[in-house]
């Protein structure tokens, strides 16, 4: 009995044996087939993002514009809500807004969480000018925009008054655009007022409640010494500001201040 139980074990044993040896074969391939699904899976929850709300932009922030609204910049640059965020091309959008005839430069940027950054720098406002009735934006380029439907000025800029001439203008806006920030914006109104020996000669009313007489030609420079001017003045004196052939003050009267000229 005993040697015919042993003979029956050892027939046993290299089945045993080669049973167990299919085992890590088999648990190969189910792990092979999980990573398969899994990857699987992956690129299917990848395909639905992209094709779903969830991939859209969610947010876009532009600052800068004064000429063109947040709906009309993401226009030309061809962002939507339903745009989505990965198929933004900035470059391809800032070369759209750059286009337009207000914007120098703009800079188009992403970030998280679907949020697109939009920055424009706009050509300077040298001034407005009035044509039938209603005040036209002039650049720093001499370009003129179109009219404001109202008379709300969306860039501090000084009324450009008695400029019929397009060559003038366009000099006068040259001027102001390579004039300093501090004196530009001291000016609240600029008068063309020729004489037969400076058919160029301006009138510039001044935020200071001061007047100054000068020409188109060079402008920018020429308007330099004014803060210093400033220094030399006494409060509440009336005086006439020249800067057409060199930089001197005129006394005037107070009623002599409103008529001279």
């Amino acid at each position: 009995m005993k040697d015919t139980k042993v003979v029956q074990l050892a027939d046993r044993m290299p089945r045993i044996q080669k049973q167990s040896g299919k085992k890590p074969g088999k648990k190969k391939e189910n792990r092979r087939l999980v990573l398969y699904l899994s990857v699987l899976f992956l690129l299917v929850l990848v395909v639905v993002y992209f094709r779903s709300p969830f991939s859209n932009v969610s947010g876009v922030h532009i600052k800068g514009s004064h000429y063109m609204s947040k709906e009309a910049a993401m226009k030309i640059a061809g962002i939507t809500y339903e745009t989505s965020y990965f198929l933004i091309n900035p470059a391809d959008a800032e070369q759209k807004l750059q286009q337009q005839p207000t914007v120098a430069k703009a800079k188009v940027s992403k970030r998280f969480w679907h949020q697109v950054d939009i920055v424009i720098e706009e050509y300077k406002t040298a001034g407005y000018v009035e044509r039938e009735g209603k005040l036209v934006p002039v650049l720093g380029n001499g370009r003129m925009l179109g009219a404001l439907p109202d008379r709300k000025l969306p860039v501090s800029a000084p009324l450009l008054a008695n400029m019929e001439e397009e060559a003038v203008l366009k000099d006068l806006a040259g001027e102001l655009d390579r004039m300093p920030a501090g004196i530009f914006r001291s000016i609240s109104e600029i008068h063309l007022e020729p004489k037969p020996s400076d058919p160029l000669r301006i009138r510039l009313y001044m935020n200071e409640g001061y007047q100054v007489m000068a020409t188109v030609r060079d402008l920018a420079n020429k308007m330099e010494p004014y803060p210093l001017i400033l220094q030399n003045i006494k409060p509440g004196e009336h005086v006439l500001i020249h800067l057409e052939m060199g930089a001197y003050i005129e006394r005037i009267g107070a009623e002599g201040k409103k008529n001279e000229g």
